[in-house]
C-alpha cells in the first residue's frame, strides 16, 4: 500500500519536471540567435549614433563619418563572431585523453594568442579612427561616458577591479 501511494504521488511530480525542463528548453531554443537575426547583438550602432550626436554635439560631418566607421565594422563582426565561436568550440572538443593533446593544445593556444592580437589591434584603430573624428574634447567626454557606462554595468565578483 506504502509502494503504491508513493508511487501515485511520484508520477505526477515527474511529469511536473518533465514538463517544466521541456519548455525551459524550448524556450532556450527560441531565445537563441533572435538577437544576431535581428541585428541588435554588439549594439544599436544607430541608436548609438543618435545618443552620440546628442551628448557630444557632432557635426552632421562626424555623424557621417561614424555612420561609414560603423557601418565597415559590421561587415566582419559576423566573421569574427564565427571565428570565436569555432576557437570556442575547439577547446571544448580537446580530449585530454587523445594521443595528440599537446599538438592540438598548443594549436588552440596558437589560435587564441592569433585571435586576442587581433582584438587588440581592431580595437587601436577603431581608437584611431575615433580620434580622428572627433575632436579632443569630443573624444575625451566620450571616454569619461563610457566609464561610467562601464561602472554603471559592473556587478558581482569583477566589481573590484577599480575599487
Amino acid at each position: 500500500m506504502k509502494m503504491k501511494r508513493i508511487a501515485v504521488l511520484s508520477i505526477p511530480a515527474l511529469i511536473l519536471a518533465t514538463t517544466f525542463t521541456t519548455l525551459q528548453a524550448q524556450a532556450n531554443d527560441s531565445k537563441q540567435g533572435h538577437r544576431y537575426e535581428q541585428g541588435h547583438k554588439g549594439g544599436n550602432s544607430e541608436k548609438m549614433l543618435k545618443r552620440m550626436a546628442k551628448k557630444l554635439n557632432l557635426t552632421e560631418q562626424q555623424q557621417t563619418d561614424l555612420k561609414a566607421l560603423y557601418d565597415s565594422k559590421k561587415e566582419t563582426r559576423e566573421q569574427k563572431r564565427e571565428s570565436r565561436k569555432s576557437l570556442h568550440d575547439s577547446i571544448r572538443n580537446l580530449d585530454p585523453k587523445a594521443a595528440d593533446y599537446a599538438t592540438r593544445l598548443n594549436e588552440v593556444k596558437q589560435q587564441a594568442g592569433l585571435a586576442a592580437q587581433t582584438k587588440i589591434d581592431d580595437m587601436m584603430q577603431m581608437r584611431t579612427q575615433m580620434q580622428a573624428i572627433l575632436t579632443p574634447e569630443q573624444y575625451a567626454q566620450m571616454k569619461e561616458m563610457k566609464e561610467k557606462r562601464g561602472k554603471r554595468g559592473k556587478r558581482g565578483k569583477h566589481s573590484d577591479h577599480d575599487s
